[in-house]
């Protein structure tokens, strides 16, 4: 089975992630010869947006993320 993998960069995001990762689910659902990852890369946002990030990934196991230390602009 192929994979494909979303790469998505999050900087204060808290209030899309959610939104986000559903829009994608809705529009994956044809596409049964796949196997789909998320990765997140959280680049030092000063909202909620990790938290957001790991709810989804408690209950998505596709679901990783990479923490940067800092925001790199």
């Amino acid at each position: 089975m192929k994979k494909i993998s979303f790469i998505i960069p999050a900087f204060n995001e808290e209030g899309n992630i959610e939104e986000l990762y559903n829009q994608i689910q809705k529009n994956i659902k044809s596409f049964v010869d796949y196997n789909f990852e998320y990765l997140f890369i959280e680049n030092g946002s000063t909202d909620k947006t990790l938290e957001k990030i790991l709810q989804l990934k408690n209950s998505d196991p596709n679901i990783k993320y990479i923490k940067l230390s800092r925001n790199f602009n």
